[in-house]
């Protein structure tokens, strides 16, 4: 025997992956990434009530309070009360997308609708 014929006979080492086993993996990613999604949407939530608290909180307690100390207190009191408002809309709008995207896919993987 040559080597050439060693080479050819030797068995394969791996074995190949049918269509089902690749899908499989597919689907389980795609589910993976869809629970982090879901996951991730729910922790913005979270931060964006914490920060909608923390603004009506300083709009109603910090902010007269401070005033009522420091007549000429600065616009910082208010420019809090904004950016709490600003950033919890913000998490919670982003929040809402990442679930709408993930419930998406996770819809589209029990389906079985991707391939």
């Amino acid at each position: 025997m040559s080597k050439k014929e060693k080479e050819v006979k030797k068995p394969s080492k791996r074995p190949i992956p049918t269509w089902e086993d690749i899908t499989d993996q597919v689907y389980s990613k795609i589910m993976w990434y869809a629970t982090r999604f879901i996951i991730f949407s729910i922790v913005g939530v979270v931060v964006g009530f914490i920060a909608i608290i923390y603004a009506i909180l300083a709009m109603y307690f910090v902010v007269p309070s401070i005033m009522a100390l420091i007549p000429s207190a600065s616009p910082l009191q208010d420019f809090s009360v904004f950016l709490g408002v600003f950033i919890g809309v913000g998490a919670i709008a982003a929040s809402i997308v990442l679930l709408a995207w993930g419930l998406f896919w996770r819809r589209k993987v029990d389906n079985r609708t991707i391939f």
